[in-house]
C-alpha cells in the first residue's frame, strides 16, 4: 500500500486488525530507526489530531512487527517529534504513548519482519495513556429523606422532651434550645419517628426548639402550668391534682 491510499482513522478510540500479506511494499517509505524499510508490505493509517493531547499506539502480531509514526503529508513525511516523551517505533507488546498537536495529521506504517507479510496484525489508537484509561460501573442510588421534626411536646411528670416526625436515625445528632439557650439533657429512646429526652433540670415553662442531625429547627410553646415545687411522680402519692403530677402535701395539723 502506498502512503496516498492510507485508511483513514476519523475518530479515537479505534481498533482493527490489518493483513499486510496482500498488500504491496511502498518504495517511499522514508529510513528510520524502526528498521521498517520500503521492501516490506506495508499498511498505512492516517489520523489528524483534533486537539493538543496524548494518544497511545498499540500493536499485536507476530513478534518484530512494527509500526512507524510520521508526521507531515504524503511525499513530505517527516518522523514523529517524540519530545517531550514516545518514541517513532511501536514494537509489538510495547505500547507507545506520545503528545499530539490538534490540526496535525499523523501516518501510522505498519510492517511485518517477513517479507510475506503477516495477516492478523491487531492496531489500536487510544487517547490518553494505558494506565489513563479507566473503567467504572456506575450506579445511581436515591439519597435517604432526611429528618423532619413534626411536633415537640412535654411529659411534665418525668421532665421529658418528646420529638416526633420522620426519618430519624440512631447516628442523629440533637440540638435542643430553651429560649434560645442550649439545655443539657439525655436520650431516653429513640426510633424512626419519636425521639424522648430526659432534661438535667427542671423543667421551665418557655420556646423549646429541636434540631435532629439537617432537619430545620422545629420551636414550641411548651407549659406545665407553672406547677408548684415537690411535684412528684403519680406513684408516690394517691392524690393527683390537674397538671400530671402530684403534690406532697404536708400531714398533720
Amino acid at each position: 500500500m502506498i502512503c496516498a491510499n492510507a485508511i483513514v482513522i476519523a475518530d479515537l478510540p479505534y481498533s482493527t486488525v490489518l493483513n499486510t500479506t496482500t498488500e504491496s511494499a511502498d518504495p517511499s517509505v522514508p529510513d528510520t530507526e524502526c528498521g521498517t524499510g520500503n521492501s516490506l508490505r506495508a499498511v498505512w493509517l492516517t489520523w489528524t489530531a483534533p486537539a493538543d493531547g496524548r494518544v497511545t499506539c498499540t500493536l499485536g502480531g507476530a513478534d518484530e512487527s512494527t509500526v512507524t509514526i510520521f508526521q507531515g503529508s504524503c511525499g513530505a513525511l517527516d518522523p514523529l517529534d517524540p519530545a517531550p516523551f514516545g518514541d517513532i517505533c511501536v514494537y509489538v507488546g510495547s505500547p507507545n504513548t506520545f503528545e499530539t498537536v490538534a490540526g496535525r495529521t499523523y501516518f501510522f506504517l505498519v510492517t511485518a519482519f517477513d517479507p510475506a507479510g503477516e495477516a492478523a496484525l491487531p492496531f489500536d489508537l487510544i487517547y490518553g495513556s494505558p494506565d489513563m484509561q479507566l473503567c467504572v460501573v456506575l450506579t445511581c442510588e436515591t439519597p435517604p429523606e432526611p429528618p423532619t421534626i413534626t411536633d415537640l411536646a412535654v411529659v411534665c411528670d418525668l421532665r421529658q422532651i418528646v420529638i416526633t416526625g420522620t426519618n430519624f436515625t440512631d447516628e442523629d445528632a440533637i440540638d435542643l434550645t430553651l429560649d434560645g439557650d442550649p439545655i443539657p439533657f439525655t436520650v431516653v429512646s429513640r426510633d424512626a419517628t419519636s425521639v424522648v429526652l430526659q432534661l438535667t433540670d427542671s423543667f421551665v415553662d418557655g420556646t423549646y426548639c429541636a434540631t435532629i442531625a439537617d432537619s430545620d429547627t422545629f420551636c414550641a410553646a411548651l407549659s406545665c402550668g407553672g406547677l408548684p415545687e415537690g411535684c412528684v411522680p403519680p406513684a408516690a402519692s394517691p392524690i393527683t391534682p390537674p397538671g400530671g403530677c402530684v403534690v406532697n402535701f404536708p400531714t398533720g395539723g
